[in-house]
């Protein structure tokens, strides 16, 4: 039968199964890890030009363990320990304060920031605190979105965002399974926030708003962070900011004022009773691996 199978195949068609079993093995290794940049919205026409406020999610084409039970059987061990792996690092999202900028109208800004504490409120506090089995992720992550959509400043996705909304689930169940896996002994930060926008800021604000070193402009977008996140008690390694420096974006734009990446690196912002620790600046080869967006081959 498996000859005659091979004789009727068309030239199109390829037998997975016809591979040896080292080399199926291998190719599970290397199915790739998907990051995408879901922005976390304030109003219902929010999009990655718009939002204040993304999370980094990694996924991985698990549909794969739905082909048959043999290669389920061979897959399911190695994408449970890649998964493990994955949701071993602290969550990531970015405040894309480029964006924050741009915005005027200042109830919007508000509103973003209001979503965002309670969003962060749950992945630094309650799942942490209260972790699910890895069977009730799902519907653990629904709830926890379904809770905010009701609130009276957090307006539903359209349909039309319902990919975003999914991909948000995979976020929160990441960080459940984090706390299920590996508990409350986990030293590193519970949530990583890159700060994107500032190695530029818009000429009309300066020199009445910004000083020629970019003080002014840095201090405010740490401050704004800060007022994302601070509306509820956590200690405070739980929360690290990671700056991030574009110097092709700096001087890509006239309309803006370019702040020397030296500023960046040396400003010394007043962490004292603030619940945010502030790393170095993220090196170019960290955010294309860990935090770009795309597909990656990790073998």
């Amino acid at each position: 039968m498996a000859s005659q199978s091979k004789e009727n195949r068309s030239p199109e068609q390829f037998a997975f199964l016809d591979l040896p079993l080292a080399i199926r093995l291998q190719v599970y290794k290397m199915l790739p890890i998907t990051t995408s940049h879901v922005p976390f919205p304030s109003n219902r026409e929010e999009s990655n030009k718009t939002a204040m406020y993304f999370c980094v999610v990694k996924t991985m084409p698990v549909s794969i363990l739905a082909t048959c039970r043999l290669i389920r059987g061979e897959a399911l061990p190695i994408l449970k320990r890649q998964l493990d792996k994955l949701c071993a690092r602290p969550p990531q999202m970015i405040f894309s304060f480029d964006n924050c900028q741009k915005l005027e109208d200042f109830d919007r800004i508000e509103t973003a920031a209001t979503n965002c504490q309670a969003f962060v409120e749950n992945i630094v506090a309650n799942i942490p605190a209260h972790p699910r089995p890895v069977s009730a992720m799902p519907v653990m992550a629904t709830k926890i979105l379904d809770k905010l959509y009701e609130h009276q400043r957090f307006q539903k996705l359209e349909k039309s965002h319902k990919s975003y909304t999914e991909l948000l689930r995979k976020f929160l169940a990441h960080v459940n399974r984090r706390y299920w896996v590996y508990g409350n002994g986990v030293q590193d930060a519970r949530l990583l926030f890159a700060i994107q926008g500032l190695e530029r800021c818009p000429v009309e604000y300066t020199p009445d708003l910004v000083s020629e070193e970019g003080d002014d402009h840095i201090r405010w977008a740490y401050n704004s962070l800060y007022c994302s996140v601070s509306t509820f008690q956590f200690e405070m390694h739980h929360i690290e900011c990671i700056p991030t420096y574009n110097f092709n974006k700096a001087i890509a734009n006239p309309a803006y004022l370019t702040i020397p990446k030296s500023s960046v690196e040396s400003y010394d912002w007043e962490t004292e009773n603030k619940p945010l620790t502030i790393r170095p600046i993220m090196s170019e080869e960290i955010w294309a691996n860990e935090w770009e967006e795309g597909v990656k081959y990790h073998g």
